[in-house]
């Protein structure tokens, strides 16, 4: 069966997707906490709103 690439380019080529595999993982991880941290922060925001909203009726209203 005939390789379709020499040693030489298949040594580049495997030092080329490494070097990209090393490059994006970490940024690609980073950046996925990164937005989770903040759409999580997001989410918490909109859920406290009507909470807070009901807290301040709650203590308007007289307590008998």
């Amino acid at each position: 069966m005939p390789q379709l690439f020499d040693n030489a380019q298949q040594e580049a080529i495997s030092q080329i997707l490494l070097g990209f595999i090393y490059f994006v993982l970490p940024v690609g991880v980073g950046l996925s906490v990164f937005l989770h941290d903040k759409c999580v922060q997001q989410r918490s925001a909109i859920l406290n709103k009507p909470i807070e909203i009901l807290e301040q009726v709650w203590k308007q209203t007289p307590q008998d």
